[in-house]
């Protein structure tokens, strides 16, 4: 009887100790150089995904005298983002078994001297607040990080699985553009087929040759769409869009840089309207960004909207003539 009782004994306490090991709660946080920093939390109890970005201070200016003007630093915490989103049964188990696959059993620093980039840490939080580890900054694609990124891609590829919000889709992308992923580029739809491009596509033909094989890979006879709203393409790639826009149904919109030069160009002829005289330098500005524009917008060769709804409309209308 002793004996049995001791059996049961030991396997409650093995099933109490299974309990208080196993991850209740798993934080992903992102302090990247020019950005708020970011704190995803997964409740795998709850399977939800909270993400939180904040700034721990801000800069107050005081006079100190009648010429002088000075700042001091104001040490409260300021919410820029904060949602909870649910996470689907299927998602929440393939990141669960990609963190598992890491092997991050135990607390590891993987930091590296660097000015800028990106800091990030992962914590692995059990019942008892037990928390494993990694830590880490700006990881190349190597075997050393191999670890990181089998987290990183895993965490990525949830987030954008699960955050159904605009703001907090840019602002994962912001994060994810300052490691090592290749074009900004992402599929998001598959009728139509429509890419994100998030981060900036910088250079001409010459240091683009992944760009180009990317669009050349692209179906025709099919309409594609771009979505540049949280990207940008570089001015002298336009011959490129030009030439790929001839041979497959491109279609562009949000083009920030078309949106911009219009601001300027509006500006500058308001303030020429009440009376300002321009200067040289605002005259050849206003030359140049209506140049920007006119390419993006009134440019036949290439298929620049606003809006995605006007794309969709535009469609339409040309199947029905």
């Amino acid at each position: 009887m002793l004996k049995k009782l001791f059996l049961l004994l030991c396997i409650g306490a093995l099933i109490s100790c299974n309990k208080n090991s196993e991850t209740t709660q798993i934080e992903v946080l992102f302090a990247p150089a020019f950005l708020h920093p970011t704190k995803f939390t997964i409740d795998t109890k709850n399977k939800t995904l909270e993400q939180f970005t904040f700034q721990q201070s801000y800069y107050k200016e005081e006079r100190i005298d009648s010429i002088t003007m000075g700042e001091y630093r104001i040490d409260t915490m300021i919410v820029q983002y904060r949602k909870t989103f649910k996470i689907g049964e299927q998602d929440f188990n393939a990141f669960a078994r990609e963190l598992e696959a890491s092997q991050l059993h135990t607390t590891a620093d993987h930091r590296r001297d660097i000015l800028d980039g990106i800091a990030f840490r992962i914590n692995k939080i059990n019942a008892k607040i037990d928390t494993i580890s990694l830590t880490s900054n700006s990881p190349i694609r190597t075997q050393e990080y191999e670890m990181d990124y089998q987290i990183l891609d895993a965490f990525f590829d949830l987030a954008y699985k699960t955050v159904e919000d605009y703001d907090g889709i840019s602002m994962i992308e912001n994060i994810q553009d300052y490691f090592q992923y290749g074009l900004p580029i992402r599929r998001i739809n598959d009728n139509p087929i429509e890419y994100r491009v998030h981060g900036s596509i910088y250079g001409c033909r010459k240091s683009n040759t992944e760009f180009i094989d990317f669009l050349d890979s692209l179906p025709e006879n099919k309409p594609i769409l771009f979505d540049v709203r949280n990207g940008s393409i570089a001015f002298c790639l336009i011959e490129v869009l030009e030439e790929f826009s001839e041979k497959k149904g491109l279609y562009i919109y949000g083009n920030n840089s078309m949106l911009e030069a219009k601001e300027i160009m509006d500006a500058i002829k308001l303030d020429e309207k009440n009376g300002e005289q321009l200067s040289e330098l605002r005259i050849s500005a206003y030359e140049t960004h209506k140049m920007i524009y006119e390419n993006w917008k009134n440019n036949k060769k290439i298929r620049s909207f606003e809006t995605r709804e006007e794309i969709i409309n535009t469609m339409a209308n040309d199947q029905n003539k």
